[in-house]
């Protein structure tokens, strides 16, 4: 006959029950957890898709318009004062490679614009490359007659680019295809980047003989609006407040011209030859101008003065790099003493310090929050984190060295060229509601397993599971 389960037996075995009400509840609470979020979620893509549909519905000419969007860094350092600022760069403690292009002819001496769909750069090989900007594929490429040591800008909402060459030229090209709009002969060299104003069509250049050209994009020929001769050598690229353009020289002296007529208002000598672009603060009217006597000089910009005084100097870098300006008026520089350190650019007061083990010749780029990027020698490239009581570094899984500076899109993606002739696109901002997501699935993972558990515990023979029968 079958024997009764003793009522102790039956009465040991209700915490196994109890377990998997427990697994059970915990794996609805998760469920109704994702199903709150599910729901966020497909409430937020009904409204985007009722925004989308109320756009589509608009005239085609404010589709238009709306289709036309300022590159997010459609020049060298991003802004015409050259302080290589992106508000959506932020620090990622593991930055990764989103994709990698071998350029193969040349190598990448100057650093990248950034349009909507695509980036540009140049070569020393002479080229002009376009990529896609999300998957690192060639869109075109067109050759120049000499090396391109620069950054190329783009005017007109992006729809060309403009490059400046060794060859003394400077070209326009559309930016769809590569094809020449036109191209005007300087004279001399151009080490220097052009430089897009404010107004996205007027665009400055300075060949290496010191002639200063503007030109007007919008033309279909070659147009200049002025020119301005400083009679000086120059390597370094120009910057502007918004008023006054500002040539540096290789005599160490920094002329200060009308952006309007080309006139020059005032100029200054700052004693060692100037490299690389000042930068310039518009909230704190300083310009920042480093020298390759190891110095950085922080001038206080008076268009009305016949001349400036430096309000004070730092002396860790060199002058072959131009410096970072964040949000917080932290101005980012150095390398030479194989520091990168940030001073507070009001006072010239050192805020942090970051020993990088070697020279330092890509110009950082800053984020908020603290977030730098630059390339090396030591390590090919370093996100910062300054806003910690230590600087804390990440850095993707690379070798070899960086002498070029880095450009930004707007979703965080870094962009930089190595010496070994590749480009990479490097993920620098964590997707939103990483953490959220993680979190559900952890917790469904964890129930799921509760589940099986208990499951087992309920289904084992009584032989199995608690003492005697």
């Amino acid at each position: 006959m079958m024997r009764r389960k003793p009522a102790a037996v039956a009465v040991a075995q209700l915490p196994q029950r109890m377990l998997v009400v427990a697994a059970v509840v915990l794996l609805a609470v998760v469920l109704a957890v994702a199903g709150v979020e599910a729901q966020a979620q497909q409430q937020q893509e009904h409204q985007e898709l009722q925004q989308q549909q109320k756009q589509q519905g608009q005239s085609q000419q404010q589709q238009q318009q709306q289709s036309q969007q300022m590159p997010p860094w459609p020049q060298y350092r991003r802004f015409a004062n050259r302080t290589g600022y992106m508000e959506s760069m932020t620090f990622n403690e593991h930055p990764t490679i989103k994709w990698a292009f071998e350029v193969r002819q040349g190598v990448v001496e100057g650093s990248f614009a950034v349009s909507q769909d695509a980036i540009f750069f140049g070569t020393t090989s002479g080229m002009v490359h376009a990529l896609d900007r999300t998957s690192g594929e060639s869109l075109w490429n067109m050759t120049t007659r000499g090396p391109i040591v620069s950054t190329p800008c783009l005017p007109l909402l992006g729809q060309f680019v403009a490059v400046t060459s060794l060859d003394g030229s400077f070209y326009k090209l559309d930016a769809a295809h590569g094809y020449l709009a036109w191209r005007d002969v300087t004279g001399a060299a151009i080490p220097a980047s052009p430089l897009l104003l404010q107004d996205d069509h007027h665009v400055a250049i300075v060949n290496e003989d010191g002639l200063v050209i503007m030109y007007d994009t919008r033309a279909l020929h070659v147009s200049r609006v002025w020119t301005f001769d400083t009679k000086q050598h120059v390597q370094a690229s120009l910057a502007s407040d918004g008023s006054v353009i500002f040539v540096a020289t290789m005599a160490g002296t920094v002329i200060a011209l009308s952006q309007a007529h080309g006139m020059e208002l005032y100029r200054v000598a700052v004693g060692g030859a100037v490299w690389s672009a000042p930068a310039v603060s518009n909230s704190l009217s300083m310009l920042y101008v480093p020298t390759d006597d190891y110095r950085l000089h922080a001038i206080p910009i008076n268009d009305t003065a016949d001349q400036w005084t430096v309000q004070y100097e730092v002396t860790s870098g060199y002058g072959s790099i131009t410096p970072a300006l964040d949000d917080n008026n932290t101005l980012v520089f150095g390398g030479w003493d194989f520091n990168i350190r940030g001073y507070n650019a009001c006072t010239g007061g050192v805020i942090w310090s970051f020993s990088i083990g070697n020279w330092l010749f890509s110009s950082p780029i800053a984020g908020p929050g603290g977030a730098v990027v630059f390339g090396g020698l030591s390590s090919p490239v370093t996100f910062l984190n300054a806003s910690a009581a230590a600087p804390t570094p990440a850095r993707p899984r690379m070798k070899g060295q960086v002498f070029s500076s880095a450009a930004a899109d707007a979703n965080g993606t870094v962009f930089i060229a190595h010496r070994n002739g590749f480009v990479y696109a490097i993920e620098a901002a964590r997707a939103r509601g990483f953490a959220d997501r993680g979190i559900i699935v952890v917790a469904s993972i964890a129930a799921a397993l509760l589940v099986i558990v208990g499951a087992i515990a309920f289904l084992l023979p009584p032989s199995l599971s608690l003492g005697p029968q």
